[in-house]
């Protein structure tokens, strides 16, 4: 099991840093572009499962491709290797994290169609924010028009489409606006059951970083009830 005696990080602490991933949705057409340069990053051991054949999903009718789920694994794949899961231990949980990224393509479907229906306004500023974080994470600009170039995609079109991911942002951050901050003695507690995490370091040392990885956990438990009422209304199936 992921985050289990073996791996670097107990249960709760992985799952507090996963939220910090989940909060994260990218629009489904630019899956391809990200896909291509993701998946090298990825040693050629789990990338294996990519190829593996994923059951039709749909919805709402509309069918979610298989390149958005095998990108939500590598995404998953990705976050677990660089939070100290060994290959060894992703390995043998292939069926759970092809069953969470499932679950992540769905939601982010969702997400997606909701924002859509919303009168959400995003300005130039938030899209050049979303290209800035894009660029980054394909490790450059060459790097990124090299992934446009490969979906002939031209930038005015991904930043139409980025639009759509910068209002999902902004619905997410809707959904998780209520939730409260963690008091000072929730974070000493997570201090007091997660000290060997910490190498060593004092509770002022690690104060503002267990904070954040506690007001997370708290918006993904947030954003997790929105997308549960999202999937409650859908017609899914898979």
């Amino acid at each position: 099991m992921l985050g289990g005696d073996k791996g670097s990080r107990t249960p709760d602490l992985l799952n507090a840093i996963e939220t910090l991933y989940q909060l994260s949705y990218i629009p489904n057409p630019l899956i391809g572009a990200y896909f291509t340069i993701i998946r090298r990053r990825i040693s050629s051991a789990i990338g294996i499962w990519y190829n593996m054949h994923m059951k039709r999903i749909t919805v709402n009718g509309e069918e979610i491709p298989e390149a958005a789920i095998a990108f939500e694994l590598a995404r998953l794949t990705r976050f677990y290797l660089e939070h100290g899961i060994s290959e060894d231990e992703i390995k043998k949980s292939a069926s759970l994290l092809r069953d969470r990224a499932i679950d992540q393509a769905i939601g982010a479907k969702l997400l997606l169609a909701r924002a859509a229906e919303l009168d959400i306004r995003v300005t130039a500023d938030d899209i050049d924010a979303e290209v800035a974080k894009v660029v980054a994470q394909l490790g450059g600009t060459e790097n990124y028009r090299k992934a446009l170039a490969a979906q002939n995609l031209d930038e005015s079109t991904f930043r139409r489409e980025l639009e759509k991911g910068a209002k999902v942002n902004k619905l997410v951050e809707q959904a998780c606006s209520e939730t409260p901050d963690p008091t000072e003695d929730e974070i000493a507690e997570f201090f007091a059951a997660h000290k060997a995490d910490f190498d060593g370091k004092t509770l002022v040392d690690v104060h503002d970083q267990i904070r954040d990885l506690l007001r997370h956990q708290s918006r993904g438990r947030a954003l997790d009830a929105f997308v549960a009422e999202l999937k409650a209304s859908a017609k899914i199936e898979r």
